[in-house]
């Protein structure tokens, strides 16, 4: 993000209100983008309350117990250190490493006290005594996907009040791979927006100085129902690779090719995804058609679409005839290592050189620019295919004296009177003489 929108962010900070659509350009390399705005994440609620995935209930007298600890089924990159466990606390907060408090309530100012290594989902003081009638709140922690684009969801259900409970329902989502965090809220009422309950911290904080503040303070519209926030990296002004193979196809065929882009970097910080959103031109006349998309090594469901999914494991592909390009997009910023694109169209029947599909890449939430790929071999030549037939220049029956002679050029032509160069022999004899 920029310097001047960083500053932006700061006064809302001040005010204890964020109704930008991104922020937190923090040193490390995080930014957040939310659902609010024209920039934005999709709200994809994932209700996974069931009593499989339950952990525990906690009424009033389990709110203040030590959080509790949970080993990851994949190690999660965090402010650049890979942790393999979490531990989740009923006042709305995960911490890498193991604590003893609950630590219902945070300082005067965000993220002032303990424990670091912690994503703040909704942290308050969550007394959650369902009252007369009314379950207590519960905890419940499911694994979803499959590798290597499983995902690890924590879903908080509280309530607050004896006759007339208070709701509140939201979740954090821990992505496989790309190392995004994603906070989700389905159900928030008054009594915790209006400081009530007091204040709230919302963000992601390795240390008491190195932290991404979403939001803290009181006051009903921090956060609404139906909101998503993801935190993910920024300014991921990087370069990548691309090239095409095979380079040589013969004219007229139904050729499959595949384009890859790899050796992607980023100037974002480590362990987070890079990007998703990729294109090339196409040079030649038929349009492509997709067979197969690669994210990272590994074969993606695909669509022919133009909606970005919003799942990981998932690109679509679309073809722009007004631009003659071919444009892939993922789920955010999935893409690590590299992308490759199978895809098949009709040669045309001529020949021809230096047809280049030239290509780009970016990420759609980040603040970079749109950066052009290096050529790796991106050109390719259409040649002519086999032998078809040969053709004599003179073609005409031709006359000539005694020992004079006549000089004939012979051609090898493809099935589109392409000339083939080739090494055929062809052999030659005169009917009713046995000299020509």
């Amino acid at each position: 993000m920029s310097k001047r929108f960083g500053f932006v962010f700061i006064l809302l900070l001040m005010v204890g209100h964020i109704y930008a659509d991104q922020g937190g350009d923090d040193v490390f390399g995080y930014m957040w983008t939310d659902s609010k705005g024209t920039v934005n994440v999709p709200y994809n609620w994932e209700d996974i309350k069931d009593s499989a995935s339950m952990l525990t209930y906690f009424g009033a007298q389990y709110d203040e117990e030590a959080p509790l600890g949970i080993a990851l089924p994949f190690g999660f990159v965090f402010y650049g250190t890979t942790q393999d466990s979490i531990f989740i606390s009923p006042n709305g907060w995960i911490s890498f490493h193991e604590e003893t408090d609950a630590y219902p309530v945070d300082g005067v100012t965000a993220f002032s006290n303990n424990p670091d290594t912690m994503l703040a989902v909704f942290w308050q003081d969550l007394s959650s005594n369902g009252g007369v009638g009314q379950a207590d709140g519960g905890i419940y922690y499911k694994v979803l996907g499959d590798a290597p684009n499983r995902r690890v969801v924590v879903q908080w259900e509280a309530y607050d009040g004896l006759s007339q409970p208070n709701l509140i329902i939201f979740s954090a989502t821990l992505y496989e791979t790309t190392n995004l965090i994603k906070f989700q809220y389905n159900t928030i009422e008054d009594f915790y927006l209006d400081g009530s309950n007091g204040d709230v911290t919302i963000g992601i904080k390795a240390s008491s100085t190195e932290n991404n503040v979403y939001f803290f303070g009181t006051g009903a519209g921090n956060i609404a129902q139906y909101t998503t926030i993801l935190f993910h990296t920024k300014n991921n002004d990087g370069s990548a690779t691309a090239n095409i193979l095979p380079t040589q196809v013969s004219a007229g065929d139904y050729q499959t090719f595949t384009y890859t882009y790899y050796n992607i970097s980023s100037t974002g910080p480590a362990g987070l995804g890079k990007a998703d959103r990729f294109t090339f031109h196409n040079p030649l006349t038929a349009p492509p058609s997709v067979t197969q998309v690669l994210i990272n090594g590994v074969s993606a469901y695909i669509k022919n679409s133009t909606v970005k999914p919003t799942e990981q494991g998932y690109a679509v592909w679309s073809y722009d005839a007004g631009t003659d390009s071919l444009l892939i997009q993922t789920a955010d910023f999935q893409v690590i290592d590299s992308l490759s694109v199978l895809f098949s169209q009709g040669m045309p029947q001529t020949t021809s050189t230096g047809n280049t599909y030239p290509g780009t890449f970016d990420a759609v939430l980040d603040s970079s620019s749109v950066a052009t790929v290096t050529d790796g071999g991106l050109s390719v030549a259409v040649t002519a295919g086999a032998v078809s037939y040969y053709g004599f220049n003179p073609s005409a029956s031709q006359s000539t004296t005694a020992g004079a002679g006549i000089a004939y050029t012979i051609t090898a032509y493809d099935q589109y009177d392409n000339a083939v160069v080739n090494s055929g022999t062809v052999n030659l004899s005169t009917p009713g003489s046995g000299t020509a």
